[in-house]
C-alpha cells in the first residue's frame, strides 16, 4: 500500500478516478457530467501531496494500477 503524507494515498485518488470511468452514461448529458468528473479527478492528482520515496519505490505497482484502468 503506499502511504502518503496529508492522510492522502495516491490508491484513494486512482480509485475514485477508476470508480468514475466506469459509471455508465444513457444520455449525452450523464456522459457530459461522468467525463467532466473524470477530468476534474485526474488534473487534481497532484502527485506532491505524496511521499517521494514511497512513489518512488511503488512506481512500477502505480505504473499497472494505471494502465489497468
Amino acid at each position: 500500500m503506499l502511504n502518503t503524507t496529508a492522510g492522502r494515498r495516491l490508491e484513494d485518488d486512482l480509485a475514485v478516478i477508476e470508480e468514475i470511468a466506469a459509471r455508465p452514461a444513457a444520455t449525452a448529458k450523464e456522459l457530459a457530467a461522468n467525463l467532466t468528473a473524470l477530468y476534474e479527478a485526474t488534473f487534481n492528482v497532484a502527485l506532491d501531496r505524496y511521499d517521494m520515496q514511497t512513489l518512488l519505490r511503488c512506481a512500477p505497482e502505480i505504473a499497472r494500477s494505471i494502465f489497468a484502468m
